[in-house]
């Protein structure tokens, strides 16, 4: 028996790396059919010379192999792709190659179950607003490539299909960063991939850091899923096989990634209260650092041939996961060199534009804080002192062992009661309770703080 096993998880590698060897230099020369522009028109017959104005209007104006080109820009209100193209001739959206930065999409960006052969790349995809999730496939052979996905810690990135909006077949996430997806503090449900009714998915050569919960979750109906020569890195938890009821992800394939420094607990465990997977396959991956550790109980997958060892970024705190001469995970992670470093800065200072990407700025760390407590008096100049819920190594340093901090309010605060998306612009009162996520450039001290950028959520009232 233990020799016909090994023999079937070599069969299953070996035909996945051919697959994954399919995967060519993310962007070749475009052609594109029609184009848009932030000072176009929607009534404009989209061309070059005369634009249309925003990303659905592009969209609803293709058909089977057209690309629509965005000029580079900032375009509000997300996108809704609800057709697409045929089978090898889908339509594209994409960054006009003749623009010297990738377009900006903020919002809900959906494709619809009735948009099959679709492919999404080179865009700048900024999630905040975009409800539960951005962006949510269910439709099938849609292809996500070299594009740069966040939504600055507000909400699940990726969802890919639905038992309820369409099951997803045959999604390709390839060549991607995605980053800063989930709301702080961890609630165990926001993640960088949620791979929740899908068969055949295709996750490689992507970078994968930073988002709350899993980097990447196949969660309860993942089938046939190939996660492969990626890098997965400080996320919650690194890459999860799981099920619910009598639904159980199975066939999945998770091989020659870098899987590193989950902050919450392990870089790949599973969870099958009740039907267990089969068929899933752990295999070739360098694991390092998890909290809780790095391969957890192998309920439901085989762990064959994984190495524990530092893989020797290059500059980890720059997002760059370039491997050092003489890693010991040499081979492993993206197959196709991509940009070092994220084309954005994950946290935009308020004076800049939306989700306006920084081209030629590289990232620092940050430091991000938490607070909690109630108001003893209304809201104003004078300042909120409350209790320090959680901070990064960063913001502790900041704060000096403090456990209170006074936040002062000024015209750059955004105030909102409510919860999450549903928060609406308020007047904070005594007795209200609050709970405020706050992000501040690395090195700044806890007296620089109150003149800051915040966001108040308000609970409800304390009674």
């Amino acid at each position: 028996m233990r020799a016909r096993i090994a023999g079937s998880l070599s069969l299953i590698v070996a035909s996945l790396t051919a697959l994954g060897a399919i995967h060519t230099t993310a962007h070749a020369a475009t052609a594109c059919s029609k184009y848009a522009a932030t000072n176009g028109t929607d009534t404009s017959a989209g061309t070059a010379a005369t634009p249309y104005r925003t990303v659905n209007r592009l969209v609803a104006s293709l058909t089977a192999g057209q690309v629509g080109c965005l000029r580079d820009g900032a375009y509000t209100g997300g996108a809704r792709i609800d057709h697409g193209g045929a089978p090898g001739n889908p339509i594209t959206l994409t960054t006009d190659p003749a623009s010297p930065s990738r377009a900006v999409v903020s919002g809900r960006f959906y494709v619809t179950d009735a948009a099959n052969d679709v492919t999404i790349s080179n865009l700048f995809i900024d999630g905040r607003g975009g409800g539960a999730g951005s962006p949510v496939v269910n439709g099938d052979r849609v292809t996500f490539s070299g594009n740069e996905v966040t939504n600055y810690n507000t909400e699940i990135c990726f969802i890919l299909g639905s038992s309820i909006f369409g099951r997803a077949v045959g999604v390709v996430i390839d060549g991607n960063r995605i980053h800063n997806c989930g709301a702080l503090p961890s609630s165990n449900m926001d993640h960088g991939i949620y791979v929740a009714a899908a068969n055949g998915v295709r996750i490689t050569n992507n970078y994968i850091y930073d988002n709350v919960d899993r980097g990447v979750q196949l969660y309860p109906d993942a089938q046939g899923t190939l996660v492969a020569n990626n890098v997965i890195d400080g996320n919650g938890e690194g890459v999860i096989i799981s099920g619910e009821g009598g639904l159980a992800s199975s066939g999945s394939v998770v091989r020659d990634n870098v899987i590193t420094n989950s902050t919450i607990r392990n870089n790949v465990e599973s969870s099958f209260p009740s039907a267990v997977g089969t068929g899933n396959v752990v295999t070739h991956n360098c694991v390092f650092g998890g909290r809780q550790g790095n391969i957890g109980p192998a309920r439901g997958f085989t762990a064959i041939g994984n190495v524990t060892a530092d893989p020797l970024y290059l500059n980890r705190g720059a997002k760059d996961f370039a491997l050092r001469a003489g890693s010991p995970c040499a081979g492993m992670g993206p197959a196709v060199t991509t940009s070092a470093a994220p084309a954005a800065d994950p946290a935009p200072p308020p004076t800049r534009p939306l989700g306006h990407p920084a081209a030629t700025r590289k990232p620092r760390p940050r430091v991000h804080f938490v607070f909690r407590g109630v108001l003893r008096r209304n809201a104003s100049h004078a300042g909120i002192r409350l209790l320090v819920r959680s901070a990064n190594r960063h913001g502790r340093g900041a704060l000096a062992g403090a456990r209170t901090v006074t936040l002062r309010l000024n015209r750059a605060s955004v105030i909102r009661k409510g919860r999450r998306h549903h928060a609406r612009i308020g007047v904070l009162r005594a007795g209200d309770r609050v709970f405020v996520r706050l992000r501040a450039p690395l090195g700044t001290p806890a007296a620089g703080l109150p003149a800051l950028r915040l966001v108040v959520d308000v609970g409800r009232r304390h009674r």
